[in-house]
């Protein structure tokens, strides 16, 4: 499969557009980045499902992240959309994260923005905003195209979404 020629053209104008960060700017998008950094959640996910008071909220996040994976998988490999800059490889060796659409820091930002706004309402104000700057700042440091952010937003908050419905509904029907 292709990714169609006009989003990429569109991407493509976009990203051209943006002014290339320069080093203190640089370095706060690279901190902002960390928020979709897979080797960051899941000991969070873990710590939270360890700890009796927030199992819930970690089963939901990491039903969420699975759930997320199922879905960017499978489009990687049939898109295999290249990267704006090539990714250089990291201390472990992820084949799909060569490819760029969609993007998992946007969506794995999303979906524990979701969960945790699901639990804690209040949280949406900024749960939300939070994970539009790491959608963004991987398009700031030229590691996905817009679409790429965009579609990633709204992977995650679908999975996100259905996460934090599903768990609890399951654990409900075990315990009956």
């Amino acid at each position: 499969m292709r990714f169609p020629d006009s989003i990429t053209a569109l991407d493509h104008r976009i990203t051209g557009s943006l002014p290339v960060p320069g080093r203190a700017v640089g370095l706060f998008w690279k901190l902002v980045t960390c928020g979709g950094y897979g080797e960051i959640w899941g000991p969070v996910y873990l710590a939270l499902i360890v700890w009796p008071a927030s199992r819930l909220l970690g089963l939901q996040l990491l039903a969420a992240e699975a759930l997320g994976l199922a879905v960017l998988i499978p489009l990687r490999y049939s898109l295999r959309r290249p990267r704006p800059v090539a990714k250089k490889p990291g201390p472990v060796p992820v084949p799909w994260e060569r490819y760029s659409f969609p993007s998992s820091h946007a969506l794995r930002a999303t979906e524990a923005a979701a969960v945790m706004a699901v639990n804690f309402p209040w949280l949406w104000p900024v749960a939300l905003p939070l994970a539009l700057l790491v959608a963004w700042s991987r398009v700031v440091l030229r590691r996905h195209y817009t679409s790429d952010a965009v579609v990633g937003i709204l992977l995650g908050l679908a999975c996100g979404l259905l996460a934090a419905t599903l768990v609890p509904t399951l654990i409900d029907a075990l315990h009956r």
